[in-house]
């Protein structure tokens, strides 16, 4: 029974030192994934406000569904939306000209965009990851006195 005991001990502890080695190799992943999301919101952050003179409230991050485009929002412009709303209107522009109308979709820290009914002149390469959306928000009603 002692062996016995002996091995038990023995061939858990080996599972055990295996179980450790697997969750250090998992937690450097971990830690090297986290690095690189960092990375990623440093260059999305730097996409939206390359232009100094008008900089963008969020870029394209992924646009391989043109009806479900995947937006990053800027650090600066994640308090512009008030909480209450969930639905507003984007644009992605050229200067003051407007390539492409947006409807944004709030849900919680995700935002999605659409474009909105487009003409039939609409170039949908302007739908391409790294574009610059601009924010159209609301004015808050002022309460009446």
């Amino acid at each position: 029974m002692q062996r016995l005991a002996f091995s038990i001990t023995t061939e858990m502890a080996q599972a055990q030192k295996q179980m450790q080695t697997q969750i250090d190799g998992l937690k450097t992943e971990i830690s090297q994934k986290n690095a690189q999301i960092s990375e990623f919101q440093d260059t999305f952050e730097e996409i939206c406000l390359s232009d100094k003179t008008s900089p963008a409230q969020a870029c394209i991050i992924n646009s391989s569904d043109k009806n479900n485009l995947k937006l990053y929002v800027a650090n600066s412009a994640k308090a512009l939306v008030p909480p209450e709303i969930q639905t507003f209107d984007a644009q992605i522009r050229d200067g003051k000209r407007i390539l492409c109308e947006l409807t944004v979709t709030k849900n919680a820290q995700n935002y999605t965009a659409a474009p909105k009914n487009t003409t039939k002149n609409f170039n949908s390469d302007v739908l391409s990851a790294g574009a610059r959306v601009y924010f159209v928000i609301p004015e808050p009603e002022v309460q009446k006195k």
